[in-house]
């Protein structure tokens, strides 16, 4: 019992000693005007000289524990400075192109003009393209506006209850959420207060702010269905592109250019002071949105005879090349290239399935043998499955 009662007491020293150093990093973090308890100064070391006589075997326990519990203190400590300092500005989920993007960058070189979905695709990937070139360029005004212990997801979409939803940037901050839905709309923009809807060039668009309010809607019952208690979400609608003429009634603040973006931040900050999350609830709230994130993939089909095999000149990009003497050679430019297959067999596993055989990968690329084919795959190093004829490489992206 007196053992023990010494233990305990050694850990209370232990934690009445380190507490101070923990306290007055933790001040300095925070940036706190308040005055400080301790001064570093004056912290007694002298306790921690150790005795030069032999220790008994108690007093020796005593030393180990006492030992512990300073190397315990200080992974608090730095666990305490790595958190504090990881959220003051963390982009948890950065920007990246989908997969269904990228399946679009890889197809509509290869398809046909005259392919029936040629037109519908190339309309939807420069949309798809724009938004997402629009939603890089709020960074800057989002880098520039006063937050801060904030994280950023970028292009979340997740599914809740059979529901669909993405947001193009969620901003999560102590006090309340933000929502932004992005527009890289240029030209005259006209946001009808009669009727709710986005008009430009007579075309009738939603109104990109009741969009928001549907993935506020949805945000909200993820969380809820988490566990975690309620906070306020706010919603904007920005547009982003510099040759935008937007015309709207000077009340709606909500709908605005990416130029007043962090004042509008400032004007929510002021609004909502109250914290309702701590720096560990933000992180676990952003891991858990992350885990759940999942990427919009392609929806094919597209007919394979409008799909042009051959490796494409990664230097013109104009014309196809020929495997010859061991090298690609473009017939445009003459320009050479070992390795132009790999870029052929991405565009490959995008567009149909990651698993190739010998004879296809000799057909996509155009090549003379299936001996051609087995170095090519070979010297790719990709995982094989399978043996002889029946072997597949599984394409690495």
């Amino acid at each position: 019992m007196d053992s023990f009662r010494l233990c305990m007491d050694n850990f209370t020293f232990c934690m009445d000693f380190t507490r101070p150093c923990l306290d007055i990093l933790l001040s300095i973090l925070d940036n706190s005007d308040s005055s400080l308890d301790y001064d570093p100064l004056s912290l007694d070391f002298s306790h921690t000289r150790v005795d030069n006589p032999p220790l008994s075997n108690l007093n020796a326990q005593l030393f180990t524990f006492k030992t512990i519990c300073l190397s315990l203190t200080c992974i608090l400590l730095y666990n305490e400075i790595n958190l504090r300092m990881e959220v003051a500005y963390l982009i948890l989920l950065p920007h990246a192109k989908s997969p269904e993007l990228l399946t679009l960058e890889s197809l509509l070189p290869r398809l046909s003009p005259r392919s029936p979905q040629f037109q519908e695709l190339s309309d939807y990937y420069e949309r798809t393209l724009s938004g997402y070139i629009g939603e890089i360029s709020l960074d800057y005004y989002l880098r520039i506006a006063s937050i801060h212990e904030v994280i950023l997801l970028h292009g979340l979409r997740m599914t809740h209850e059979n529901n669909t939803f993405q947001i193009d940037t969620l901003v999560m901050l102590p006090s309340f959420f933000l929502i932004i839905e992005v527009k890289n709309f240029r030209g005259e923009v006209i946001m009808d207060p009669h009727s709710l809807q986005m008009i430009r060039d007579d075309e009738v668009f939603p109104n990109p702010l009741l969009q928001a309010d549907v993935q506020k809607l949805h945000l909200g019952n993820v969380l809820a269905a988490a566990g975690f208690p309620p906070i306020p979400i706010y919603t904007l609608a920005v547009f982003t592109h510099k040759k935008v003429l937007l015309r709207k009634a000077a009340a709606e603040t909500d709908i605005l250019v990416s130029q007043v973006l962090p004042q509008r931040i400032a004007q929510l900050q002021s609004d909502y002071r109250k914290k309702r999350y701590s720096r560990t609830d933000l992180l676990q709230v952003g891991r858990m949105l992350k885990k759940r994130h999942t990427p919009k993939q392609f929806r094919g089909p597209v007919e394979r005879q409008h799909i042009q095999n051959g490796v494409r000149c990664p230097s013109c990009k104009e014309s196809f090349m020929n495997w010859q003497r061991r090298t690609w050679r473009c017939t445009h430019c003459k320009a050479t290239d070992r390795s132009a297959h790999l870029i052929a067999l991405a565009d490959y596993a995008r567009i149909f399935q990651p698993e190739i055989t010998n004879q296809d990968a000799r057909t996509f690329l155009r090549l003379p043998t299936s001996a051609s084919a087995y170095h090519l795959l070979k010297k790719s190093g990709y995982q094989k499955i399978g043996q002889n004829r029946g072997r597949k490489y599984i394409i690495t992206l």
